[in-house]
């Protein structure tokens, strides 16, 4: 069935984004729990830790 060709790679495709913003949402959401985590010793840590950290945001 040529006809279903198209649909069906586009049903691959926008799958495919789908589960990549999942990733990229659930990546940042942990990201911003540790600095959220990390803000109250912020005047403890050092500043190379402090860059690393804000380096992912």
């Amino acid at each position: 069935m040529p006809q279903m060709m198209p649909i069906y790679w586009l049903m691959i495709f926008y799958l495919c984004l789908f589960v990549l913003m999942l990733i990229m949402i659930n990546l940042n959401s942990y990201f911003m729990i540790n600095m959220m985590n990390f803000s109250f010793n912020k005047n403890i840590m050092c500043k190379k830790y402090n860059k690393f950290i804000f380096k992912w945001n």
